[in-house]
């Protein structure tokens, strides 16, 4: 749902008239008009605008969350597809342990745009710790990852993030 120009404009008026009002009031007839019933004025069309506002945007942010809800019971249940460990496996609970050192660690991280460097090395150790689990015996587990297999799981990722951006996009842009 698209705000229309008469809302638009009803959201943006009360905004101009108070600026307007108060230039105007601040010249030289302020003193005689009194300042007391002004600030009641201010206040009722700010309160009214904030109705407004709410009111309006509300069916789009509740069209957002259905999509989210959506994308994540989508993202369960392709989860659960994909997945060939069994819950109560010894290799799952070390996956997860990994998973969870590795999460504890990036805590301190600076964010991925500030420090790309970082990001790879936390990429690369989350992988030989994975790979450690599966093939222990192996020294180094990096150079026995196959290239499709690599490709794969990469392509893989950009699909499903593309699906998701496919599908939220109409929700994204109505709030931004």
């Amino acid at each position: 749902m698209r705000l229309k120009l008469w809302q638009w404009l009803v959201l943006i008026l009360p905004m101009a008239i108070i600026v307007g009002f108060l230039l105007i009031a601040a010249g030289a007839q302020i003193h005689a008009w009194g300042i007391s019933w002004i600030w009641g004025v201010f206040i009722f069309l700010l309160l009214g605008w904030r109705w407004l506002l709410v009111k309006w945007t509300k069916p789009t942010i509740q069209q957002m969350e259905a999509v989210m809800a959506q994308v994540g019971e989508e993202i369960e249940s392709t989860a659960s597809k994909r997945t060939s460990l069994s819950e109560g496996s010894d290799t799952a609970h070390q996956i997860e342990a990994v998973l969870q050192e590795t999460l504890k660690a990036t805590q301190q991280d600076a964010p991925i745009w500030e420090d790309w460097q970082i990001f790879w090395v936390r990429c690369q150790e989350l992988i030989v710790a994975i790979a450690q689990v599966y093939y222990p015996e192996v020294k180094y587990p990096l150079l026995n990852i196959y290239l499709p297999e690599a490709y794969g799981l990469l392509r893989g990722t950009v699909d499903d993030l593309d699906l998701w951006m496919q599908k939220l996009s109409p929700a994204l842009s109505q709030v931004t």
